[in-house]
């Protein structure tokens, strides 16, 4: 898309994750949100110019993107116009977290409800996301629902 791409190995992303949760705590986890939030958005506008109306396509193209990024490999269970169930099998951040026995997903959470809240043309405001499922809790995979209102 005429973009740079940075590639971050383990090591970067750990060190930045691991260090600044550990710093700034929950204001951290919240920024990673917020941040995941407008970059799903954007992606969703970017996905839609290139590839049409067609939600099928897109969210199809929104998993093969996601697992070619490495953050995991995503799975949408559900997706319907105000209500989506999204899983994400080997997800790089909450990896990072298994045995805290806490949900771990703030940033891939805030990409997945942005991607879900720009499909709906909704604002962040509009849109709740739950993390139910989480491999930091030692669940198989992540599961995040989210909903309008």
């Amino acid at each position: 898309m005429g973009e740079r791409a940075v590639v971050l190995r383990r090591l970067a992303y750990e060190t930045l994750l691991k260090k600044m949760r550990k710093k700034y705590g929950t204001g951290f986890e919240a920024m990673l949100y917020f941040v995941g939030f407008e970059l799903g958005y954007h992606a969703y506008e970017n996905h839609r110019e290139l590839l049409g109306d067609e939600i099928d396509m897109l969210l199809k193209a929104k998993c093969e993107l996601f697992k070619g990024l490495g953050y995991g490999v995503l799975e949408v269970v559900k997706f319907s116009y105000g209500r989506a169930v999204s899983r994400v099998y080997e997800s790089f951040e909450c990896e990072l977290f298994k045995g805290s026995g806490r949900p771990a997903s703030h940033f891939i959470r805030g990409m997945i409800t942005g991607w879900d809240a720009a499909a709906w043309n909704a604002k962040i405001d509009d849109v709740k996301s739950v993390e139910e499922k989480c491999i930091a809790k030692g669940d198989p995979y992540c599961e995040i629902h989210v909903t309008l209102g």
